[in-house]
């Protein structure tokens, strides 16, 4: 990605960052950027390594580097997304997505003007941060409870007393279950699905066209196709 890439990764951690750390707190921020580091990598690989067992990636994926703070930027802005869900956003003024959908958008639309960048980097810290999301990680992630603890402790007094520093509010959590995300894949599988089939529905039409039984049920009031003649 080069310079821009890096410019493009800085404005998005201020905007980002800035924004969800209000929402979170300061300490779960630090946490959740922790968790990216850890897990993303790990998703990086069992994808690469899946990539090369089932369909055969593997020049492509398997020995394919990576390097950078995208992957846990796509993190944050799908936790920071779930907090506006009933919201859309602009994709680079082009058109609005729900904000659910907007670092989907952004996964896709920055492969294409930008070919270079790690699409797999990417994907990896958006499954990340939906992993956290739905609650997949409650076992390791410490609770708004225990970080609240840790934050009138004395061994972090040197952080918590800083004047920028954002505490872990009560209510930071956005309600999401692991069988909510179970529901989510299933939904994403069957929305792909029904896509594809629009798709070779459309393909078909272009090269078949519609035929007589199915151009039926088309009503077309006889004025607009009849030219009303006017006597002399």
């Amino acid at each position: 990605g080069g310079l821009l890439h890096i410019g493009m990764n800085a404005m998005s951690t201020v905007g980002i960052g800035t924004s969800l750390e209000k929402d979170i707190g300061s300490l779960k921020l630090a946490c959740s950027i922790l968790l990216s580091m850890l897990f993303s990598p790990s998703l990086y690989i069992l994808i690469a390594f899946l990539g090369h067992a089932v369909f055969g990636y593997e020049d492509f994926w398997k020995y394919q580097h990576a390097v950078g703070f995208s992957g846990i930027l796509f993190h944050l802005s799908l936790l920071e997304a779930y907090r506006h869900i009933n919201t859309n956003r602009s994709v680079f003024g082009l058109f609005q997505v729900p904000s659910i959908y907007y670092p989907w958008a952004l996964l896709v639309l920055l492969q294409i003007f930008m070919p270079n960048l790690s699409f797999l980097g990417h994907l990896s810290g958006i499954l990340t941060g939906l992993l956290q999301q739905y609650g997949i990680f409650n076992c390791i992630f410490p609770s708004n409870d225990r970080l609240q603890r840790w934050e009138s402790s004395s061994y972090l007094s040197t952080c918590t007393q800083r004047q920028n520093f954002v505490s872990t509010p009560t209510d930071s959590t956005v309600t999401t279950t692991p069988e909510a995300f179970i529901t989510l894949v299933f939904n994403l599988f069957g929305t792909i699905w029904k896509y594809i089939g629009y798709f070779f529905e459309t393909i078909k039409v272009i090269i078949f066209g519609r035929g007589r039984s199915a151009n039926s049920n088309i009503q077309l009031p006889l004025s607009s196709v009849l030219i009303p003649v006017e006597e002399e």
